[in-house]
């Protein structure tokens, strides 16, 4: 867990997307795999859920990543947030179309980092350069 993340701040998105889309907490909560009363705890900001629990109700409420890392990352200068924006937006345009829960299952396929890595490592004498277009 980012040790970055203000709970109060996160509850605070989280609550705010989650009326945007008309969802109930206990939509909301089963959703994600949550009590209600731990996704108010959420909301209230005096608990910080786990990664998982996290990356589901951003995917789930329909947090803008965009916003989300506005919100957990460290300040940037505006060169940055202007390269993070142009980064994120095919993600943030692909939520736009897909219902959450496709988006739940999309992301839910993908390989972490650490997989990518330990995935490449398997691959032996070949360099990352070799895997990239030509």
């Amino acid at each position: 867990m980012s040790p970055k993340i203000d709970p109060k701040a996160f509850g605070v998105l989280v609550g705010r997307y989650r009326e945007d889309r008309k969802l109930t907490q206990a939509a909301l909560a089963e959703a994600v795999g949550v009590s209600r009363p731990y996704l108010t705890q959420i909301e209230n900001g005096t608990r910080l859920p786990s990664d998982e629990v996290m990356e589901k109700l951003v995917i789930l409420a329909g947090i803008p990543m965009q916003e989300f890392i506005a919100m957990a990352g460290p300040a940037l200068n505006g060169d940055q947030e202007q390269a993070l924006r142009q980064l994120l937006a095919p993600w943030d345009a692909l939520t736009q179309q897909m219902a959450p829960e496709q988006m739940l299952g999309l992301t839910q396929s993908m390989l972490s980092s650490e997989q990518m890595s330990e995935a490449v490592a398997k691959l032996g004498g070949i360099e990352a350069t070799q895997l990239g277009p030509e």
